[in-house]
């Protein structure tokens, strides 16, 4: 992994927004190692970014995200591909908690100014009824 990041390091060079999904993401890997986490969780956010990397396309940059296109891969998320049944809210909001974890990382980072929304009134993370 560390190679793929030194053979992309013009682009680690350039401004930050346009830092494409796939680098950031794996950037972001990275961090999670860094700080500590167990290799399960670290598998948790490859899986659930890897649906963002999918829905977007690796290449998408980070500073093109807006919230409302996350809004919508999150609603787009809510069913089952399989069975066409919506999933359950806390499948659903684990995948969102991914999303928030990475995306704050990534305002913190500079590589976005998208920050998705903390909880909201209800205890929800979002409501995508």
């Amino acid at each position: 992994m560390l190679q793929e990041i030194l053979s992309a390091r013009s682009v680690l060079t350039m401004e930050k927004t346009k830092t494409p999904l796939f680098l950031a993401v794996k950037l972001y890997q990275i961090y999670n190692q860094s700080e500590g986490k167990s290799p399960r969780t670290i598998e948790w956010y490859e899986h659930r970014l890897g649906m963002l990397k999918a829905s977007f396309g690796p290449d998408f940059l980070m500073g093109t995200f807006e919230e409302v296109m996350l809004r919508m891969h999150i609603a787009d998320y809510k069913t089952n591909r399989q069975t066409g049944e919506d999933l359950l809210p806390s499948i659903i909001n684990n995948h969102v908690r991914a999303l928030m974890a990475f995306f704050n990382r990534a305002c913190l980072d500079g590589y976005t100014e998208t920050r998705l929304p903390g909880r909201s009134r209800g205890g929800l993370l979002w409501s995508v009824a």
